[in-house]
């Protein structure tokens, strides 16, 4: 028997197994393709505002 066919099989016999490890994937594929945007388009924005922050606070101490 062939490897298809034996994966063909499992996923007749155990259905909710392969809805389990289909989203176990899908869950890994979105949380890779999200990390990737936002480390593309907004660690940079990141950094900018943790910039801007420090020189804010640096330049009003803090009240009491």
């Amino acid at each position: 028997m062939s490897g298809i066919q034996r994966v063909w099989n499992y996923c007749r016999q155990n259905p909710v197994a392969l809805y389990l490890g289909g989203g176990v994937f899908l869950h890994f594929l979105r949380n890779i393709s999200v990390n990737q945007a936002y480390a593309q388009n907004f660690a940079r924005f990141d950094v900018e505002r943790q910039h801007e922050l420090e020189a804010y606070l640096a330049s009003h101490p803090a009240s009491k």
